[in-house]
């Protein structure tokens, strides 16, 4: 937490490296990267992570190091969520065609969000997002 400024660099990085590695090598390297990343996110630096993880990650890892990163998040995250952080978690799951029953955790958080959803002002595509990751 005390070098906030170097968890932007070393998720620039992080992000690079992801980038290049990609699908190309072993689950071994592609999961520590990924945990690497979940660590720069319980430090603190939460939105930006996810965000990196939507815009970069999703397209240069495979659905399952995706939902591994996803629900690794779950793991450490705990409500109350914001929108903001309920909204990536959503689009993560999407992206890795995540379906009920593949994580407890997944599992929860979906239920938790589809019985909030008023709260969190969820649109009508969310909502058919949350309804398809539920079944």
């Amino acid at each position: 937490r005390r070098h906030i400024g170097l968890q932007g660099a070393i998720l620039e990085a992080l992000s690079a490296i992801i980038q290049f590695v990609g699908r190309s090598h072993g689950d071994d390297l592609v999961t520590s990267l990924l945990d690497t990343g979940c660590d720069i996110l319980a430090a603190g630096h939460v939105m930006p992570t996810l965000v990196v993880a939507l815009n970069s990650w999703s397209r240069a890892v495979g659905p399952s190091h995706l939902l591994y990163f996803t629900n690794e998040v779950l793991e450490i995250a705990a409500p109350p969520y914001s929108r903001d952080f309920v909204m990536a978690i959503i689009r993560l799951l999407e992206s890795a065609n995540s379906r009920r029953g593949t994580s407890k955790t997944v599992d929860d958080f979906v239920e938790e969000v589809r019985l909030r959803r008023r709260e969190f002002a969820l649109g009508l595509d969310v909502v058919s997002v949350l309804d398809f990751i539920s079944r």
